[in-house]
């Protein structure tokens, strides 16, 4: 299960660009080793985790990566299981997004609807957008 918090350290490296216990002007191995000793975990802020679907997901399981006791810890075919529902869903989300321009057409034509709908039942004035 160590493989498994060092894939925890990958994942934090694809959201952040930076190496885990990165800190300007302060040692990189002091700052692991101490913050290990008391179960401190590499920094993600919530502006990344929640950039897109692939960023949630990616922070979920690497939180599971980082969990202190070993016998705890996510194993990597649950991992791999996690990847693979993620990238299923993701295609659903990618199949169901809608254009912007798609979007005003609907509100557009919705719009005009319920125009033609008020004029034709004489309440132009409670007309629903």
């Amino acid at each position: 299960k160590i493989d498994v918090y060092s894939f925890g350290n990958v994942i934090y490296s694809l959201l952040t660009g930076k190496e885990p216990w990165y800190a300007e002007g302060l040692d990189y191995e002091d700052l692991k080793d101490a913050s290990f000793e008391i179960g401190l975990v590499p920094f993600v802020s919530a502006e990344i985790r929640g950039q897109s679907y692939a960023n949630s997901v990616l922070s979920s399981i690497m939180d599971k990566c980082y969990e202190y006791y070993a016998e705890r810890r996510i194993d990597i075919f649950t991992i791999v299981s996690l990847l693979n529902d993620a990238i299923a869903m993701n295609d659903k989300f990618e199949a169901i997004k809608v254009t912007k321009f798609e979007v005003q057409k609907t509100f557009a034509d919705y719009k005009n609807e319920t125009i033609t709908d008020a004029s034709e039942s004489g309440d132009e004035d409670e007309t629903n957008f």
